[in-house]
């Protein structure tokens, strides 16, 4: 008697339970991250653009490199 009165408390509680929502909103962090910022991308534009090529620089390393190179194909130069 006693597991069918705990059996059936269990399922009516069961039946009668409260609807939960979930609202899944944006963190204020979030939400000024995904914003629209027309002048700081308009200054990002005017800085990212450039007249003409960029040439790399010429360093010490591509020159080493290019020797180790040599030297692996079977060029030896001074």
């Amino acid at each position: 008697m006693k597991t069918i009165l705990i059996v059936s408390t269990l399922f009516l509680s069961a039946c009668a339970s409260p609807r939960i929502y979930i609202i899944d909103r944006q963190t204020v962090m979030e939400a000024e991250a995904s914003g629209h910022w027309p002048q700081i991308d308009v200054q990002a534009l005017r800085k990212g653009q450039k007249a003409g090529a960029t040439f790399f620089p010429k360093s010490q390393n591509l020159k080493k490199e290019a020797r180790l190179q040599n030297v692996l194909n079977g060029e030896i130069s001074k």
